[in-house]
């Protein structure tokens, strides 16, 4: 690892705390749980997470991960080995997307999900000096009316819930199909985020500002479709979370000479560069800063990313202060 990326100062905006379940760890929760899988071996759980080529089969094998997650130590250990790892890459804050709509119809409740977060994140602090904020991420292949109910009962937790988010398939299910769970979200004091432009073109990015009014975009690539989005977003500075392997994987663009990462730095858009499902996507932020670099990022560009990663970050500008400071001290420490 080019030693540059791995002391790089950073945030992580854009991983779901599913996505980053490690092989080991998949097998530990079947075991502990007494869930049946197809796998013995390590080996065969990773051959397993290998084995996709667009993202509605990746997401099959992602929603069969998400039956191993029972308990409240189960949230905890995946979210506290998630934070040790990205501590260990340069991370000083994270922003984590649960999707409680995945366990909840289980009947595992909403408090067991977020305390055992919330815990994690606690003792990475103290543990790591990492700091974390969950993201209550929504599906949008189901009814806004489960996405509602669910929202309501974030209410309890809401001290511990920066914001919501969208994921999952975006086709046939528009931004547009959220507006009132946005609306509402936006009432109850949460920042708000969508998954757009990944799978789906650049109207998907036009309709979560436009009509959902979010704070930030993840994945957002596919603007590059639409000049006019190109030059509004790099206007408005509005953040795009982008996840170069995971695009790579999910064969969003068939070659990676058309992937428009570099024409997206160079054109000035508020890009920062993310993980996603980094358990199965081959690869932590630094395996993405690296890929970055593949695809023709310069160091001044990486460092760019990672002060645009603070800046977009929902944290208090005191705390995000004292991160763009640090980043500023390594700057400095590295022209000596």
């Amino acid at each position: 690892m080019n030693s540059l990326i791995q002391t790089l100062p950073k945030a992580e905006l854009h991983v779901h705390l599913l996505g980053t379940l490690e092989p080991y760890l998949f097998l530990q929760l079947a075991h502990r749980n007494n869930i049946a899988t197809d796998y013995a071996t390590v080996q065969e759980v990773r051959q397993a997470f290998k084995d996709f080529n667009n993202l509605d089969q990746f997401l099959e094998i992602y929603f069969q991960a998400s039956q191993l997650m029972q308990t409240e130590q189960d949230f905890y250990d995946v979210t506290l080995a998630y934070l040790k790892k990205a501590s260990q890459q340069g991370v000083l804050h994270a922003e984590i997307f649960f999707e409680a709509q995945t366990h909840m119809p289980r009947g595992i409740p909403f408090s067991t999900i977020i305390n055992g977060i919330n815990k994690a994140i606690n003792q990475a602090h103290n543990s790591y000096n990492i700091t974390a904020l969950p993201i209550l991420c929504f599906l949008r292949h189901l009814s806004q009316e489960s996405a509602l109910k669910i929202l309501q009962e974030s209410l309890p937790f809401k001290d511990k819930i920066i914001a919501i988010g969208l994921a999952a398939n975006e086709h046939a299910n528009p931004p547009s199909k959220f507006t009132k769970l946005f609306a509402q979200a936006k009432k109850y004091g949460y920042k708000l985020c969508a998954h757009a432009g990944e799978d789906a073109g650049p109207d998907y990015i036009w309709q979560a500002i436009n009509e959902l009014h979010v704070d930030r975009i993840d994945h957002g690539i596919r603007c590059i479709e639409d000049p006019n989005l190109v030059t509004y977003l790099t206007k408005e500075q509005i953040p795009l979370t982008v996840c170069p392997l995971s695009n790579i994987h999910l064969n969003i663009f068939t070659n990676q000479q058309d992937y428009p990462l570099k024409k997206l730095m160079n054109a000035g858009l508020n890009i920062s560069i993310n993980s996603d499902d980094p358990a199965f996507f081959g690869g932590y932020i630094n395996e993405n800063y690296q890929e970055a670099q593949r695809l023709g990022l310069t160091n001044k560009q990486l460092v760019q990313s990672a002060r645009n990663s603070f800046m977009s970050s929902f944290v208090p500008d005191d705390q995000k202060n004292k991160m763009l400071q640090k980043l500023d001290d390594w700057i400095k420490n590295q022209k000596h």
